[in-house]
């Protein structure tokens, strides 16, 4: 989000927050449900 529109990673501003588009919580998200998933079906 915070990045340069280029084929690197280079940020518009060193030390400010780059990536945000929220893929690490999707990631957790599915996880979290497989468990909760496993629980209730035993």
């Amino acid at each position: 989000m915070r990045q340069v529109a280029e084929p690197i990673k280079k940020p518009l501003k060193e030390g400010t927050p780059r990536h945000g588009c929220g893929h690490n919580l999707l990631g957790v998200g599915s996880l979290g449900a497989v468990f909760f998933m496993k629980k209730i079906g035993s």
